[in-house]
């Protein structure tokens, strides 16, 4: 049996987040921030799936993120253009 690949990864503290946030960082990174109340999105799942078994080197070319919206307090030292 393959190996479980998570093709989502949460992000639960700024520097895990840094770690794809940065200018080394290559591959295309979506990010999905929620309220903790609600969680991600569930309906996005089957997409990341779809999209991680169709792309030739998924891993090496696209993230995808999950994180609480109160993980990073001040994001006013992003640009904006990162996202």
């Amino acid at each position: 049996m393959p190996p479980k690949i998570d093709y989502q990864t949460v992000i639960k503290d700024e520097d895990v987040f840094m770690k794809y946030f940065n200018e080394d960082n290559k591959r295309l990174v979506v990010l999905d921030i929620h309220p903790q109340w609600s969680g991600s999105c569930d309906l996005m799942f089957p997409t990341y799936k779809s999209l991680g078994t169709s792309i030739d080197d998924f891993e090496k070319r696209m993230s995808f993120l999950l994180m609480d919206f109160e993980v990073i307090q001040d994001t006013t030292k992003f640009k904006l253009d990162k996202f």
